[in-house]
């Protein structure tokens, strides 16, 4: 069976969990046919034991297969799992390149992580105004951890002159956002 989109093969398991309460045989079923949603999905559920026993190294390699199939979110899944040894043994080059190939399918949390492994350096040389132009990006995009993490960035003078002003607006938006990162900066940069 072929289905034409992610859609439907998101539809497709839960439907069949809502009538059996197990999507794992549907998505095993997809994944063999190169769906790479239902692969990043399946490796979801090995990962949490959601109608499977949790397996942490099944799961990587589904999420490997998901991002070779070119879903972004199973990228984003691949390099998480490479950066905290999850699965598999830590590897910052591998979790880089998972992260940047999901941000390239247009998933934004890889964007994030491809931005975070560029301001610290980890897997690939530091690149302080790369990540700085990935988190204003996403910050007008109103995406909280991004507002957050370029917050940090104004705090420290990373990429900005220092300032503090803009680092509390920062915080602060984010943190009504209903970030806990943001809520816990706010709370320490008040505390100063």
């Amino acid at each position: 069976m072929q289905l034409p989109s992610y859609r439907a093969a998101i539809f497709y398991g839960l439907f069949h969990w809502a009538n059996n309460g197990d999507t794992s045989s549907t998505f095993k079923t997809l994944c063999a046919e190169n769906s790479g949603i239902a692969c990043t999905q399946l490796g979801f559920n090995y990962a949490t034991g959601n109608g499977v026993e949790k397996d942490f190294e099944r799961a990587h390699q589904l999420y490997k297969k998901g991002c070779e199939l070119g879903h972004a979110r199973g990228c984003n899944n691949l390099s998480y799992s490479f950066e905290n040894g999850i699965g598999v043994e830590k590897n910052q080059f591998e979790a880089f390149k998972a992260s940047q190939k999901g941000c390239n399918g247009g998933y934004e949390g890889a964007c994030f992580g491809m931005a975070v492994h560029y301001l610290n350096g980890n897997g690939t040389d530091q690149n302080i105004p790369l990540a700085k132009e990935v988190f204003v990006e996403q910050c007008q995009k109103e995406l909280p951890y991004a507002c957050n993490a370029l917050g940090i960035l104004y705090y420290h003078g990373l990429g900005f002159p220092t300032d503090l002003d803009e680092a509390h607006r920062l915080f602060s938006w984010a943190c009504e956002k209903k970030s806990l990162e943001a809520c816990q900066n706010l709370e320490s940069f008040d505390r100063k």
